[in-house]
């Protein structure tokens, strides 16, 4: 079976762009069976992205197996939270380039965006 281009490169930003800028979805990202990573240091993330600081769930030898699962059940680090009570098309229309010629496919463009809106959130607290 033929792939299409779409299929196999993704589409553009600005088409992802105008898709989701109204949309108002939010998710709750923990599931039943979660996969977690651990860093040299003992701090725990979900494997939703990349291991940064939005997404920790806490250091298991500080805070013990037990908060870091309830922790990730309750959606509770940073890149969570946001998703869940920030509906997706507010997260596209603050951080994607309606412009941007970048191929995404649909999960990796949410993903991009939550991590770039999650950085902006982030650094505005500091």
């Amino acid at each position: 079976e033929d792939d299409s281009l779409a299929d196999v490169f993704g589409e553009a930003e600005s088409e992802w762009f105008v898709r989701l800028q109204n949309d108002q979805s939010t998710k709750a990202m923990a599931d039943d069976e979660p996969v977690l990573y651990i860093d040299g240091n003992w701090n725990v993330y979900p494997n939703f992205s990349t291991p940064e600081p939005i997404w920790r769930l806490g250091n298991l030898k500080t805070d013990g197996a037990e908060a870091i699962l309830e922790a990730y059940l309750q959606n509770k680090s940073i890149g969570q939270q946001i998703r869940l009570n920030v509906p997706l098309g507010e997260i596209v229309s603050a951080v994607g380039d309606p412009t941007s010629k970048r191929l995404f496919g649909k999960g990796d463009y949410v993903e991009y965006c939550l991590n770039l809106y999650a950085r902006k959130v982030l650094t505005a607290k500091l």
